[in-house]
């Protein structure tokens, strides 16, 4: 195990931006400048260097890290996410976030750390709370825009500020795990712990749905790679959002262990377009793992294999 990780922490940063697929998020055009919503996030993130982290994190954000304390509880947070790099496609030689607050909120959660550089780790982890402490500026914005800006909740009708970090009801991860669970997985997650009422009551088969589903298949293994593709409701583009984005992407790999989650976030109607141009679905086509997503038993990034498009 430990020489497959290594291998695989050699492959993941050993690949170049140019060797990868345009960035689904870097067709998001969010805006580019700082934003009041960045805060308390972008100043805490400076801080990283400073021993008390956990401290200035509980002076700015008072419930922010008593919230891990309810993730701690479910113990499938664990098992529904699977594994992401801690490095963008625009910048792959920086971390996206200082691996001081993955290992805090690593501690805080109960997540079980593989790779204790944190060059890899549990992509929720990565994906949520560390987005929120990333000050690693893309050409678009930063990472966490997706919960900041109240997109997602707008698109859905949910209460705004449900998965900004600072929500009164649930903590982001849970929350996030469950609504975007509750759309890609086959079997939706069930919490023991109670999560927003807004979340437990949604109506989930009522919202559209399209799956790319990339196959490909390795020493006699069969991986999966799935792309969910979910219009919002009511688009933000004649709303109060300046990016444009009309749907929420969620990807998930099954590296033939069960299906996992990697990430969510909103894109534009022109790059869901994209993705489900039948050019681009077939057999025999290149295809490559995205959007930061690392494999446990893979240290390949690109094979040949099939992609084929359902509607839901």
């Amino acid at each position: 195990m430990r020489k497959l990780l290594c291998s695989l922490i050699a492959s993941i940063f050993s690949c170049t931006a140019g060797q990868s697929l345009v960035h689904a998020e870097k067709l998001t055009l969010i805006q580019n400048s700082d934003s009041p919503l960045d805060h308390p996030w972008k100043k805490l993130a400076t801080e990283a260097a400073d021993k008390n982290i956990a401290q200035r994190i509980n002076q700015e954000v008072p419930s922010f890290l008593r919230q891990m304390e309810e993730d701690r509880e479910i113990s499938s947070l664990n098992s529904l996410w699977g594994f992401s790099k801690n490095s963008d496609e625009s910048q792959p030689n920086v971390p996206i976030v200082d691996p001081s607050f993955l290992a805090l909120f690593a501690q805080k959660t109960g997540i079980t750390v593989i790779d204790p550089t944190f060059k890899i780790g549990h992509a929720g982890l990565n994906h949520t709370y560390g987005y929120l402490f990333s000050n690693l500026k893309t050409p678009y914005g930063y990472k966490r825009a997706r919960y900041v800006q109240g997109e997602i909740e707008r698109g859905f009708h949910l209460p705004l500020g449900l998965f900004s970090g600072q929500s009164k009801e649930g903590s982001l991860l849970s929350s996030f795990t469950y609504f975007i669970g509750s759309i890609a997985l086959e079997h939706p997650p069930f919490f023991s712990k109670r999560i927003a009422p807004a979340l437990e009551q949604y109506n989930y088969k009522n919202l559209k749905r399209t799956r790319i589903t990339e196959t490909i298949t390795e020493a006699q293994t069969t991986f999966k790679f799935y792309t969910d593709l979910i219009p919002f409701i009511e688009s933000n583009h004649s709303r109060d959002s300046k990016s444009g984005n009309q749907a929420l992407l969620i990807y998930s790999i099954d590296e033939g262990q069960g299906q996992k989650l990697i990430t969510a976030f909103p894109i534009q109607k022109a790059f869901m377009d994209d993705l489900t141009n039948p050019a681009h679905l077939g057999q025999d086509l290149p295809i490559k793992l995205k959007y930061n997503a690392a494999l446990l038993h893979s240290s390949q990034t690109s094979w040949i294999g099939s992609a084929q498009k359902s509607e839901f």
